[in-house]
């Protein structure tokens, strides 16, 4: 299994090598202008957040930039989900990733999206 890291502020992240392969494994993603999201179902009773965030994106900085407004945006979207989910976040472009409400508004829309696909899911 992997490693759950708990934080102080509460969010919980996927952090080990087996709980990316399992999510990438799956091969099951959700994408639009500015995001991409590879997701699975979780067994936990909370979803968990794990970010992929290329050098493509930029220099260190530029990249943990991204990763900070990453983890705040899941914080402050991930009760809009309607199950458990483990999440990867792939931002697509250092722009779009350091702008704070583009990228709540591109999870948000992301989230709808994920609830919808795990909606029609469970009525099949």
């Amino acid at each position: 299994n992997g490693t759950l890291i708990v934080t102080d502020k509460g969010c919980t992240r996927l952090k080990s090598h087996n709980d990316f392969a399992a999510v990438y494994g799956g091969r099951r993603s959700v994408r639009n202008r500015t995001l991409t999201v590879c997701w699975r179902h979780s067994d936990l009773p909370h979803s968990r957040l794990g970010l992929s965030v290329s050098r493509r994106i930029g220099n260190a900085v530029q990249r943990n930039r991204v990763k900070r407004i990453l983890r705040e945006v899941f914080r402050a979207s991930a009760s809009d989900l309607n199950q458990p989910l483990d999440l990867i976040l792939i931002p697509r472009s250092f722009e779009a990733g350091s702008d704070y409400h583009l990228m709540l508004s591109s999870f948000q829309h992301v989230v709808r999206k994920l609830n919808r696909i795990c909606s029609d899911e469970t009525e099949s």
